[in-house]
């Protein structure tokens, strides 16, 4: 039984995954086809953006507020992803802690 849903769990896993791959291929032709009808690489785009001098400062402003809000989004994004390391360098730490000991944080 226990095997059953573990390999349920691994199959709808699986499927995830092939979800998100799929995902990210779709995702990644968008961004190509928008960059084609734009007509610039982003390499230009980037260095447009960053050029006050294209934009009021109003404008700019904005911008930089963008940008941040961004960044702070995908860091928490970042962070929030399971390292198997990490993990890993936990349970070899949790390794000295005898079993009669309780765990504190």
């Amino acid at each position: 039984m226990f095997f059953e849903l573990s390999e349920n769990k691994t199959k709808n896993l699986e499927k995830k995954i092939h979800e998100l791959t799929l995902e990210v291929e779709r995702q990644n032709e968008a961004i190509s086809k928008l960059f084609n009808e734009i007509g610039c690489t982003p390499e230009e785009l980037h260095l447009f953006l960053k050029n006050p001098e294209n934009f009021s400062p109003q404008e700019f402003e904005i911008l930089k507020e963008l940008q941040r809000l961004v960044s702070e989004k995908s860091d928490l994004s970042l962070s929030a992803l399971y390292s198997p390391s990490q993990n890993k360098q936990r349970m070899e730490e949790r390794k000295e802690v005898a079993p009669h000991w309780i765990f504190c944080r």
